[in-house]
């Protein structure tokens, strides 16, 4: 499967654009909770739109970009969160390794 096969996403570190690590470390869990739900088991089943992972050894929240369009204002809100707290994001498709592309977006 080529990199094209990937849909694409938006990865937000737990860096900040100063290198920084951002804080409360939690806060990929909590935001991921959100946008989740409860199975018919009762436990939490994390949204295929926002997942949290770990990329090249850092904590990220991986949003599947269509969230854009399916739900505008999660995903607004998931960026201005980024953007508000200096998060370090990236745009790109992910294989299954989650090796990620390097495409970083601009700082705000």
């Amino acid at each position: 499967m080529d990199m094209k096969s990937y849909p694409m996403k938006m990865i937000i570190e737990g860096i900040r654009e100063d290198g920084s690590n951002f804080r409360p470390s939690d806060w990929i869990e909590r935001l991921s909770a959100t946008m989740g739900g409860f199975g018919p088991d009762h436990r939490l089943c994390y949204s295929n739109k926002v997942q949290p992972a770990v990329i090249s050894g850092i904590k990220c929240l991986v949003v599947d970009v269509s969230l854009k369009e399916e739900n505008p204002a999660a995903y607004e809100y998931l960026l201005s969160f980024a953007i508000s707290n200096h998060l370090r994001r990236r745009v790109g498709t992910i294989n299954a390794d989650y090796a990620a592309t390097p495409n970083y977006l601009g700082t705000s």
